[in-house]
C-alpha cells in the first residue's frame, strides 16, 4: 500500500489532534487522528487500525503500491468525455449584438442575428445529435451578445425545440446568460413562459467600480438600471409566487480594478436582502478573451484570499457555498463535452463560447469551429477528445498537480495560448478543509445541545 498522489490534508485541528484528508481523485474525506497521519505519510501502515486501514483503501485515499493512479485519472477523462449521458446541450446566440462595451470583453459586437430561414438549420443540427445518442434531456442556453435583445428569436424558436424535445422523449429546459440591462419583471415573466428558468447576471462591484467596467456603447453606466431591474423583480408579487423555479444568479468578473471592493458589493446585496433571492453568487477571475485582459488580474494567491474572505461573508450570513470542490471527469465547458456544441448569430458551430465574434479566431484555422449549420452534417470537421487529452499529458506540471482531477486541465484554449491560470482553489485549499472542518463542528455541537435540550 501506499499514500495516494491525490491528498491534500489539513493543517492540524481539533486541538492539533486530527487532520480532515480529501482525496481530490474521489471526493472523498475524512477526519484522521495526528499520529495516522505521520505514520502513513511515511508510508508506515503497520500502527493504524484495520478499521482505519480499510475506510482509508475505500476513500482512495491510501491504494494499492501497484496503482497507477495518472493513468486511471486519464482514464477517467477520457471515459468522462466519451461518456454517452443523457444530457445533449446547445448553447445558442439569438444575436451577436450588446448593449454594453465592457472593458474586458473580446467581442466584436455587431447586428447579425439567427433568421427563421436558419431555425430549420439549427433543428436539423440538434436533430442529428439526438437521433446519434441516447438522450433523456435537451438543453439550451441562450448566450451572446445580449440574447435579450432578439428575444423575438428566442420566442419563434423556443416552441419548435421543445417540440423536438418531444419528439425524442427529452424533458426540455433552458438557462440565459444576460447582462441583467433589459431583465426587467416583463421581460423574466415572459422568459420564464419560455422555459427559461435560469438566469445569470454580471455584477462587477459597486456603482462606480461596476460602471468603470460595464458601460454602454454611449459610455453610460449600467449599474443603476440593472439594480433596478433586480429591484422590481425581486420585490415583485410575480416573483415571491415563482420563486421556486426561478434562478437568478450573480457573477463577479475580479480584477486588480475592482478586487478591492467585493465585499463592499456583498454588503449592498446583503443590505438590500438579495442573499435570500439569489440562487448563486459567485467570483470568477478575469481572463483573456482573446485579448490581453488577463494581464489585469490579481494573483492567482490574492484571488484566493479575496474569495476565501467572500465565503465567510456569505456563510456568516446563511447563504449556502460549495466549500470544497469535487471531481469532474465529464469536464466544466463545452468543449469537455462531447454532448455539448455553441451555435452562434452566423450561424457558426463551435465547441467553446468564447470565440464567437472575438477576431482573433479564425472560423477557418481554429480548432474550436466545426463548420456551420449551413452545410451537411457530414460536412462538419469531426470533434476528439485525443487532441486535448494528449496536449494535457504533454504538460509536466498538470501532470504533477494533485488537483489534475478536480479542473482536468482547465480551459482548453487558455492553456493553447498559454495564458491559463490555475484555480483558486489550489491556493486555499488548507483554509477550504479548515472551514469546512469548522462548520462540520459547529453543526454537531448543534446537534448535541439540542439533544441535551430535548432531554
Amino acid at each position: 500500500m501506499k499514500l495516494s498522489r491525490y491528498i491534500v490534508a489539513s493543517s492540524p485541528i481539533f486541538s492539533d489532534e486530527y487532520r480532515l484528508i480529501y482525496s481530490t481523485r474521489t471526493g472523498s474525506q475524512t477526519y484522521i487522528k495526528e499520529c495516522d497521519y505521520n505514520a502513513i505519510n511515511c508510508n508506515d501502515f503497520t500502527s493504524i487500525p484495520d478499521s482505519l486501514k480499510a475506510e482509508l483503501l475505500t476513500k482512495g485515499i491510501i491504494v494499492s503500491q501497484s496503482l497507477d493512479e495518472i493513468e486511471l485519472v486519464y482514464d477517467n477523462i477520457e471515459q468522462g468525455y466519451n461518456n454517452d449521458n443523457d444530457l445533449l446541450y446547445f448553447v445558442i446566440h439569438p444575436t451577436s449584438s450588446c448593449q454594453l462595451d465592457c472593458s474586458y470583453c473580446g467581442q466584436k459586437h455587431l447586428s447579425s442575428k439567427i433568421q427563421e430561414n436558419e431555425f430549420l438549420l439549427i433543428l436539423k443540427r440538434i436533430e442529428y445529435k439526438l437521433q446519434n445518442g441516447n438522450f433523456s434531456k435537451l438543453r439550451i442556453a441562450w448566450f451572446g451578445g445580449e440574447p435579450l435583445l432578439a428575444l423575438n428569436v428566442i420566442e419563434k424558436l423556443t416552441p419548435q425545440l421543445k417540440d423536438l424535445a418531444f419528439r425524442y422523449n427529452c424533458d426540455y429546459s433552458s438557462q440565459m446568460t444576460t447582462n441583467g440591462y433589459c431583465l426587467n419583471t416583463k421581460v423574466l415573466e415572459k422568459c420564464v413562459s419560455l422555459n427559461i428558468s435560469s438566469f445569470e447576471i454580471t455584477l462587477d462591484g459597486p456603482q462606480k467600480i461596476h460602471d468603470n467596467k460595464r458601460y454602454t456603447k454611449s459610455g453610460e453606466g449600467s449599474f443603476d438600471r440593472i439594480m433596478e431591474n433586480l429591484d422590481s423583480i425581486f420585490s415583485s408579487q410575480y416573483y415571491e409566487m415563482n420563486q421556486k423555479k426561478i434562478k437568478i444568479t450573480i457573477r463577479v468578473n475580479v480584477d486588480r480594478e475592482n478586487s478591492h471592493s467585493i465585499m463592499e458589493l456583498a454588503d449592498l446585496l446583503i443590505e438590500k436582502n438579495y442573499l435570500s433571492k439569489l440562487g448563486t453568487f459567485y467570483l470568477a477571475p478575469v481572463f483573456s478573451f482573446g485579448n490581453d485582459a488577463h494581464l489585469g488580474g490579481v494573483e492567482e494567491n490574492e484571488f484566493g484570499k479575496i474569495q476565501m474572505e467572500f465565503y465567510l461573508k456569505l456563510i456568516q450570513n446563511k447563504f449556502p457555498v460549495r466549500i470544497i470542490p469535487k471531481p469532474n471527469y465529464s469536464g466544466f465547458c463545452v468543449a469537455q463535452s462531447k454532448n455539448s456544441e455553441v451555435i452562434d448569430a452566423n450561424g457558426d458551430l463551435s465547441i467553446c463560447t468564447e470565440v464567437s465574434y472575438v477576431p482573433k479566431y479564425d472560423r477557418n484555422e481554429s480548432p474550436f469551429f466545426l463548420g456551420d449549420i449551413h452545410r451537411k452534417n457530414s460536412e462538419f470537421k469531426e470533434r476528439s477528445s485525443n487532441y486535448w487529452i494528449s496536449e494535457l499529458r504533454k504538460n509536466e506540471e498538470c501532470n504533477s498537480c494533485l488537483f489534475l482531477p478536480l479542473c482536468v486541465g482547465g480551459c482548453l484554449k487558455r492553456r493553447g495560448e498559454k495564458v491559463e491560470k490555475c484555480p483558486p482553489y489550489k491556493y486555499n485549499f488548507n483554509e477550504r478543509l479548515l472551514l469546512s472542518a469548522f462548520l462540520h463542528k459547529q453543526t454537531l455541537d448543534k446537534q448535541k445541545m439540542t439533544a441535551c435540550a430535548e432531554f
